[in-house]
């Protein structure tokens, strides 16, 4: 059986509200051609489809446009989406029942009873058994009692991820020992959160709604896993040390801190239990580059940049020592015309002498912050010391992750 895993395709994300549609139709179509030509048995997308809950008609056509593709081109390939804490569980769940018809299986909603899913070989048996868990928030993971202290209330939400794994892993299990030749069948899980000791970007670390589960050791993923398709983090990764638990990352860049990355999607091909895992390399839809330094190493830099078939996004951080209030003015002027005709510059001035001289904090719009982020700004702003700071800001978390799913 041969398995593509892929995640955080944030369908619908714009970038300082400059649409990235065109990116997005891009990577589909590059994915749909993938499937085609590793004669994939199952593509597998572990969360955040869609960059909000609640996104606009034109994004969900093009969610529907590519399943409609890939089921009547991917050449049987079974499609199993879980959703993640960027996505409206509802709204994923919604035509769940006609798309099970269609090889298409969606896991909006935690269900360990929905969870479980068989993919059929061409032999029409049972070749691979998926624990479609989706994102799990607190809210879902514990009860909160009256007296609980945050560690308490952090430790309950991994013991409730714990018993969630080990529920639908011992239903795996069960039809294992209740199939002919089961203990050859291999047995994948979906995950989407943070687990101990991967590598994030700053943008991630500001996510909202990721409650207690920043703090997950990879030991909560039962022993009988062959492998555990990992979403969230947009960095490209193994996991513990260990080559069967991975991020897949985002296809194409998010956010400036994501300049630099070689995206890919992973290939997992299983010979009885045992993968063999190769990584895809995803081409570049969009050019995305950062510029540091004084105005003639800008200007140096700048003349570096290249033509591309595609938007061009370019963060520019002043770094020079000299204070120049028209920054902005002058690093516009010398940019080259792909950037200022095709894309989208953003700019940055971090000279301190100038932050000082200022007196205040760079500016922050308000469209480039989460609900969470603003609760945030609130609890740091409180002069309250007596109130319970953290434990509010878990809480509202959960509120938050609550709305999302209805």
């Amino acid at each position: 059986m041969k398995i593509i895993h892929t995640s955080d395709w944030h369908l619908g994300q714009t970038w300082d509200r400059h649409p990235r549609t065109d990116e997005f139709k891009k990577f589909l179509d590059w994915m749909l051609q993938i499937v085609v030509d590793e004669n994939a048995d199952c593509l597998l997308v572990a969360g955040d489809v869609f960059d909000k809950s609640n996104p606009l008609a034109a994004v969900q056509a093009l969610y529907y446009e590519f399943l409609t593709k890939i089921m009547t081109t991917g050449a049987g390939c079974q499609t199993v989406i879980v959703a993640g804490n960027h996505d409206s569980a509802a709204l994923l769940d919604a035509p769940r029942e006609l798309l099970n018809r269609l090889k298409i299986n969606v896991i909006g909603k935690p269900d360990v009873d929905n969870e479980l899913i068989e993919v059929k070989g061409k032999s029409g048996n049972t070749e691979l058994l998926i624990a479609a868990v989706p994102f799990l928030h607190d809210g879902i993971l514990r009860t909160v009692d009256v007296g609980d202290s945050q560690e308490t209330l952090e430790q309950k939400s991994i013991d409730g991820m714990r018993k969630h794994y080990k529920d639908v892993c011992d239903k795996a299990e069960q039809v294992r020992q209740q199939t002919t030749g089961g203990e050859k069948i291999p047995l994948v899980t979906t995950g989407h959160l943070f687990v101990r000791g991967a590598t994030t970007t700053e943008t991630i670390k500001n996510d909202f709604n990721v409650g207690s589960l920043g703090n997950v050791g990879a030991d909560i993923f039962p022993d009988n896993i062959d492998y555990v398709a990992l979403g969230h983090l947009h960095v490209p990764q193994q996991v513990a040390k260990k080559e069967t638990i991975r991020y897949s990352g985002s296809p194409i860049p998010m956010s400036f801190d994501e300049a630099e990355q070689e995206k890919s999607v992973v290939c997992i091909e299983f010979n009885g239990r045992t993968p063999s895992i190769k990584l895809i390399p995803i081409p570049k839809f969009s050019n995305v580059i950062r510029i540091s330094g004084n105005l003639d190493e800008i200007k140096t830099k700048f003349e570096n940049v290249k033509e591309f078939d595609g938007a061009t996004y370019v963060e520019v951080n002043y770094t020079g020592e000299e204070f120049l209030p028209d920054i902005n003015e002058l690093v516009r002027d010398v940019a080259p015309e792909v950037v200022r005709n095709n894309g989208l510059m953003r700019i940055r001035n971090d000279n301190l002498q100038t932050l000082h001289r200022l007196n205040a904090e760079p500016e922050v719009k308000l469209e480039e912050m989460t609900p969470v982020n603003v609760f945030e700004r609130l609890m740091e702003n409180e002069k309250n010391e007596t109130l319970p700071k953290k434990q509010l800001m878990n809480l509202y978390k959960e509120v938050v992750s609550s709305i999302n799913d209805n």
